[in-house]
């Protein structure tokens, strides 16, 4: 099975080009992501079935997740 890599520039915040705001319905599970966050490089592996609260750097919540969004894609980390 194929994984996509993604690239950010900072884990969260008001830009588009955050960690955070990489939207929900591309990013799958087991799919990576490589950050550059305060002078730091992060790597980041997505689990699809988590649930677990935000801690960042650790753990990030994707922005777009409310609580309106479906249990199956709300449990994305």
């Amino acid at each position: 099975m194929a994984y996509n890599i993604f690239g950010a520039v900072g884990i969260t915040g008001s830009q588009p080009s955050t960690l955070d705001k990489i939207a929900i319905d591309v990013v799958k599970h087991d799919d990576f992501a490589i950050v550059s966050h305060e002078n730091k490089i992060y790597f980041y592996k997505m689990d699809g079935f988590s649930s677990l609260e935000q801690n960042l750097p650790y753990i990030v919540k994707p922005a777009d997740i409310t609580e309106n969004t479906p249990v199956d894609i709300a449990r994305r980390r």
